[in-house]
């Protein structure tokens, strides 16, 4: 049984091999040499940086773990100091995208520097366009939720309220302090066209 186990490892390493492309110090690299890892997987993609991971890349993704960066980055100065041409024994752990995290073991690996793919045009400027996204979204919600307490508060000491109904969707909304002008809890009933018609006196109505 373990010599088939052995054949079929040996078949498989000769079918293809595994690979790994790291995205460190705003550059792109693809590790070239002698893998192993304990993962269900021909090619990991993996990053010293948080960002979006790109989507059309077949294999397992994450992110290179804290402890273990400052090992990569020295085998990168020692790859562009020395060269292409050195290669050297490497092993780091990356967490996944699923949390776990898994050891790299590499044996005469070889950094290679790699074009930018088709994938990964930029990804700090992404990471950096999204993250300037994701401010200007919070800002914009607390701008609006500040105008909100504003109106809220004004509705309240001038003792009035606000709705509206949206023809298009038929869709109403009616303020809180339009249901504390009836003495009901905000929001306590479903807001529609005539939620509060039978509030009304029938004389103010008019046909």
């Amino acid at each position: 049984m373990q010599e088939l186990i052995k054949k079929v490892s040996s078949y498989q390493d000769e079918i293809g091999e595994k690979s790994v492309t790291i995205f460190v110090d705003s550059k792109l690299f693809k590790l070239v040499g002698g893998w192993q890892w304990d993962m269900a997987c021909d090619s990991i993609y993996c990053s010293d940086v948080m960002f979006s991971l790109p989507e059309n890349f077949i294999g397992t993704k994450g992110i290179i773990h804290p402890d273990d960066v400052i090992s990569i980055h020295k085998n990168i100065y020692f790859h562009e100091a020395i060269g292409e041409g050195d290669t050297s024994d490497l092993q780091f752990r990356i967490i996944t995208t699923y949390g776990e995290v898994k050891v790299l073991t590499g044996k005469k690996i070889q950094f290679v520097d790699k074009e930018q793919d088709a994938f990964l045009k930029d990804p700090v400027e992404s990471f950096i366009k999204k993250s300037f996204k994701e401010a200007d979204l919070l800002k914009e919600n607390e701008e609006l939720s500040l105008k909100q307490s504003i109106s809220e508060f004004s509705e309240v000491i001038n003792k009035s309220g606000s709705w509206f109904f949206n023809l298009a969707t038929s869709e109403s909304y009616y303020s809180d302090n339009y249901y504390r002008i009836f003495g009901l809890p905000p929001q306590s009933l479903n807001a529609q066209l005539y939620t509060f018609a039978n509030f009304f006196h029938p004389l103010s109505i008019k046909h």
